[in-house]
């Protein structure tokens, strides 16, 4: 084994231990308080109760019902903005099965689904990319700190990601079309982590797959907003919410918690100059649609898969991502590699500082700014990439956990 993929495997194992120990610490110590589920499993049930889930109010009352055993530990408040709903319409559908139970059991139903979903997530990632040994990838899972954080937020895109990897490999080892396209159109409520991959079956040339997907996704919405009192006012306060928390985050000289864990380099940027809001979102329009155009052209010349990473970094950086979805970052770098290398220390420099705890840092050292690597870390990862497929006749990357 070469010296670099040694240090690269000593790296791994020291974030993934201090993570484990880290995270156990504060689930043996702390209440079980995954917010993401609770926003979801309340915005559900009023979805379901014939009210509009994407309202604060709706929350707070459907909140207020569920037992006090749970109410009384929390200090985080329902609603805007560390509960705001954001999911496409169709989200009440997957959150079905947990508005049906109590909240108590509903939460720790999900503990267990998001750890059957971190066990597919490995065995997936390990079908689609055979050369990359299991080691390698659980390691390359543990030592990413949003991985814990997921877990700990009850966050569904561990789930999401598990069901998007299993349609690849239905797609890809089985010569599938309907029931992937199902999957995917099921999870697509969290739309833009979805995007990726239906660029790399675009790429694939599974166009029979992509125009059910496409079909399905418009009926799984079209039933919500069938089932909902007033169309226009879910739709109205859905998109309200997405512009409250886009400008909550985009606030000048003004530091707050989401900032911190975003990795849109306009909010970095929006932080320390004081840009007019309409130039930063033609900003992030011009890059959003100027990597989507070099993903494609990179998934058809190159690599699908090289394509599909450049997608990844272009919504990551030019979209609206926090820092768990890196994960999915993690998992198209794994799938990125087909036997040729990145031989370059820059590639590796960047992929370690992505796994450094920069919020511990950061509270070390009062200073939140900080946080602000992550976001100009995954910029110069995006640069790097990019012109790595471009300009290079390898179509790929080895061993780039």
């Amino acid at each position: 084994m070469k010296i670099r993929q040694k240090i690269c495997i000593g790296v791994l194992i020291v974030f993934a231990v201090v993570n484990a120990f880290k995270s156990g610490a504060v689930f043996l110590t702390s209440p079980y308080h995954p917010i993401d589920l609770r926003t979801y499993y309340l915005a559900s049930k009023s979805f379901f109760k014939n009210q509009n889930p994407y309202t604060d109010s709706a929350q707070s009352v459907t909140w207020e019902e569920t037992s006090q055993t749970e109410r009384k530990t929390w200090h985080k408040k329902t609603g805007f903005p560390h509960a705001t709903v954001v999911y496409a319409p169709q989200f009440p559908w997957f959150f079905s099965i947990y508005s049906f139970l109590d909240f108590t059991t509903a939460k720790w139903f999900q503990f267990a689904l998001n750890f059957l979903a971190l066990c597919c997530i490995v065995f997936y990632l390990k079908k689609l990319a055979a050369g990359i040994p299991y080691h390698i990838i659980i390691l390359s899972l543990m030592a990413f700190r949003g991985t814990w954080y997921a877990v700990e937020s009850g966050q569904p895109m561990l789930q999401v990601l598990a069901v998007c990897l299993l349609s690849l490999y239905l797609v890809e080892k089985k010569n599938l079309s309907f029931l992937p396209a199902l999957l995917l159109a099921f999870v697509s409520f969290k739309f833009t982590l979805l995007i990726p991959f239906v660029i790399y079956l675009a790429c694939l040339r599974h166009f029979r797959t992509i125009s059910i997907y496409i079909f399905l996704v418009l009926i799984f919405n079209t039933l919500a907003l069938i089932f909902t009192q007033d169309p226009n006012a879910l739709i109205a306060s859905w998109q309200d919410n997405i512009s409250r928390l886009w400008n909550y985050t985009h606030s000048h000289d003004e530091m707050n918690s989401l900032k911190t864990i975003s990795t849109s380099i306009s909010v970095c940027l929006n932080y320390f100059l004081d840009i007019p809001a309409a130039a930063i979102k033609a900003m992030n329009l011009f890059f959003l649609v100027t990597g989507y155009v070099l993903a494609v052209y990179t998934g058809i010349k190159k690599s699908a898969r090289g394509g599909m990473l450049i997608a990844c970094l272009t919504g990551l950086c030019f979209g609206h991502h926090l820092l768990y979805d890196l994960m999915a970052f993690v998992c198209f770098l794994v799938m990125a590699r087909d036997g040729k290398s990145v031989n370059n220390i820059l590639f590796y420099v960047l992929a370690i500082l992505l796994m450094i705890p920069l919020g511990t840092f950061a509270n070390l050292f009062n200073m939140q700014e900080l946080n602000f690597a992550a976001p100009i870390c995954l910029l110069a990862y995006f640069v790097f990439i990019t012109q790595y497929y471009l300009r290079n006749k390898n179509r790929a990357i080895k061993n780039p956990s």
